[in-house]
């Protein structure tokens, strides 16, 4: 039997698209900002999930196990 996503939504508009890189798979996304178009919010998710490739990379690498700085001034070279 597949999983089952439930999703509890905030009050407010909302919108679920799905969209199929050239990986082939299919990601869904759920965003709550209906001013953007679908191609722009995957487009900054693609973006963001980068900078999370960076984080997962330099961890390991410069021996950290958190960051403790909560601003931006934290990853600033």
């Amino acid at each position: 039997m597949p999983t089952l996503l439930d999703w509890v939504i905030a009050p407010g508009p909302s919108r679920r698209f799905g969209t199929r890189p050239e990986t082939g798979k299919t990601l869904v996304f759920l965003t709550n900002d209906t001013n953007l178009d679908a191609l722009t919010i995957a487009a900054l998710y693609k973006k963001r999930w980068q900078v999370e490739l960076f984080f997962k990379w330099i961890k390991p690498h410069l021996h950290i196990k958190r960051f403790l700085g909560t601003s931006e001034n934290v990853v600033t070279i």
